[in-house]
């Protein structure tokens, strides 16, 4: 029998702490409550939390309150609602550092919280309860553009008591598994406030929580067998990336090693992407359980997937398991404690993912990027859809919602930072190659950073340059080249 590599988690609840001296990086506790999770209040415009005041008679006095406070000016500069969300996930999990969460907005504070339940859920965070108040309703029921939103499931719509015109809509969401199931809605009258109906769907969420969900995400795919146990390979691809890009790479590798991909959660457009290369990596690690093998294993990373195959060989050899290689193609070093989570709007997501396919193409796809800039998500995901069709790298009976799934993941990537735990005491094989559009002494310069940033972490990294670009290194011609280096050291 094998030792299982991952933890489990078996300690109650979490409750929430005693106050500390707020300040704006800081959660402010509003009320104390009682042995309930707490709820944690995002501000509406002007640094404003009046409506969690108002709801507070109204609210099962069990619940602690909490109010989270936007930066002063001054303070942290963020120009996105990802942004905005990322430092709320941290002030959150200052006070409750896992879930099962509770949240509640009003006006720009519900597209916070909405952000900010995606990026718990990212984390594989339970996200059980999400309110929004103050929200025009459309036809079907729904609000805003939460249709596109299939991690959170609606649980009640209520009409708020017509004499506080502010409360005209309360959303009650909740992520369960993190797809969403059916919608409910509760009956109401004229004398029950907003503050009962949101503790209602609160009492509604706490007692699904342990309900089943939707089928398991399952990340592990096999690319190809190998002879019996004698070693594994897993790859991780990078951003925005299927398995399916190490399919020419294993065809060159000894065919004793069995072959696995591991695929990133979010591709299929219905999954929550992981946000960090931490939640990927407890993941995989527990679908690797499955197939844990006798032999070697080695671990081969792409771009983003460097980061979360380094750091599963941290938990492995923390957890006394043998890393017999890893390999690292092409991605920065991580940073440092504290760094800042990069910020991408939309369009910005949009022009670093087409940069990436022409790089795979090396020829442009000739999209008007400055004027896509200006256009919603589902219109630039239509123009690339057509360019895809046009240059003959998607088929014509396709359709543009099969980009959704890359783009969200692509986009959760790049939105993420990494600071590993500690160092890698193993060997590491750091592969980097050259970018066309700069010159010999600039690629250089690069490698030679790089190398540095990964030797802050990995002291035993050996560098070597590949061929190829960053996407093309793991096609034809150039894997060949790229196999016969790995070959060299992954003994079977």
């Amino acid at each position: 029998m094998t030792e299982p590599l991952t933890e489990t988690l078996t300690e109650p609840l979490p409750t929430a702490p005693e106050a500390t001296e707020p300040t704006d990086e800081t959660a402010v506790l509003v009320r104390r409550g009682g042995d309930e999770l707490p709820i944690f209040c995002f501000p509406e415009p002007g640094d404003a939390l009046r409506y969690v005041q108002r709801l507070l008679p109204h609210l099962d006095d069990r619940i602690p309150v909490y109010g989270l406070p936007v930066p002063r000016s001054g303070h942290v500069r963020l120009r996105t609602v990802e942004g905005h969300a990322a430092r709320f996930v941290r002030m959150i999990q200052a006070v409750q550092p896992r879930g099962p969460y509770r949240l509640l907005g009003t006006s720009i504070g519900g597209a916070f919280a909405n952000e900010t339940a995606r990026q718990l859920a990212g984390q594989d965070q339970t996200v059980e309860f999400l309110g929004q108040l103050d929200l025009p309703l459309g036809d079907d029921g729904t609000a805003g553009d939460w249709r596109r939103e299939p991690s959170i499931a609606l649980v009640g719509a209520v009409e708020a008591d017509t004499q506080d015109a502010w409360l005209c809509r309360v959303i009650a969401r909740y992520v369960a598994r993190p797809l969403g199931t059916s919608i409910q809605r509760f009956a109401m009258t004229d004398s029950m406030t907003a503050g009962a109906a949101v503790s209602r769907a609160i009492d509604v969420a706490a007692a699904g929580r342990h309900a089943k969900g939707q089928q398991p995400y399952w990340p592990l795919m096999l690319i190809r067998p190998g002879r019996g146990n004698a070693a594994s390979a897993y790859c991780i691809p990078g951003a925005g990336a299927s398995v399916t890009v190490f399919t020419e790479l294993a065809g060159y590798l000894d065919p004793a090693i069995a072959v696995h991909g591991l695929q990133p959660r979010g591709m299929d457009g219905r999954d929550v992407p992981h946000v960090s290369a931490q939640s990927a990596a407890r993941a995989y690690i527990t679908a690797m359980q499955s197939t844990r093998p006798n032999g070697p294993l080695h671990l081969i990373g792409h771009s983003f997937g460097g980061w979360v195959a380094f750091e599963i060989a941290l938990r492995l050899r923390r957890a006394g398991v043998e890393v017999a290689s890893l390999t690292i193609v092409d991605i920065e070093g991580p940073g440092l404690s504290g760094d800042a989570v990069p910020e991408y709007d939309d369009a910005e997501v949009f022009q670093a993912l087409v940069e990436v396919i022409e790089l795979g193409a090396e020829r442009s796809l000739g999209l008007d990027l400055a004027g896509l800039g200006l256009a919603d998500d589902a219109t630039r995901l239509q123009a690339l859809h057509a360019a895809l069709v046009r240059e003959g790298l998607m088929p014509r009976r396709s359709v543009p919602d099969v980009l959704e799934g890359p783009r969200a993941t692509f986009a959760a990537c790049i939105r993420s930072a990494y600071t590993p735990a500690g160092a890698y005491d193993g060997p590491m094989h750091l592969i980097l190659v050259d970018d066309g559009r700069v010159d010999e002494g600039t690629n250089r310069s690069r490698h030679e950073e790089t190398v540095a940033q990964w030797r802050r972490w990995a002291p035993r990294v050996v560098p070597s340059r590949g061929p190829g670009n960053h996407v093309t290194v793991l096609k034809s011609p150039h894997v060949a080249e790229l196999a016969a280096h790995l070959t060299s050291y992954m003994a079977p």
